[in-house]
């Protein structure tokens, strides 16, 4: 699309590998500059991306802080429908 890689870092979440990625001079009157962060889970991966207007002081933090911040529910034990089912008493 255009977009220069401002930088990049590899990091941890949710005790997965993850990249991050920062982007600016996207095409965009206001939203010029974005951060795409990569998650990946097994044979899957999360893309999170959030735009945001260089002008915007707080905006890398609080986006950096929603990233960061993604746990995998579904990674969760989740009981079994059979596990929920009492056996018989006599």
């Amino acid at each position: 699309e255009g977009s220069t890689v401002g930088r990049y870092q590899s990091t941890t979440i949710d005790d997965q590998d993850a990249l991050m990625i920062w982007l600016s001079e996207r095409p965009d009157d206001a939203l010029t500059s974005a951060i795409a962060t990569f998650v990946g889970y097994g044979d899957e991966t999360i893309l999170l991306f959030s735009r945001y207007a260089p002008t915007n002081e707080t905006a890398e933090d609080d986006i950096l802080r929603i990233h960061t911040s993604v746990r995998n529910l579904t990674a969760e034990t989740v009981s079994s429908p059979e596990a929920d089912i009492e056996a018989p008493t006599e």
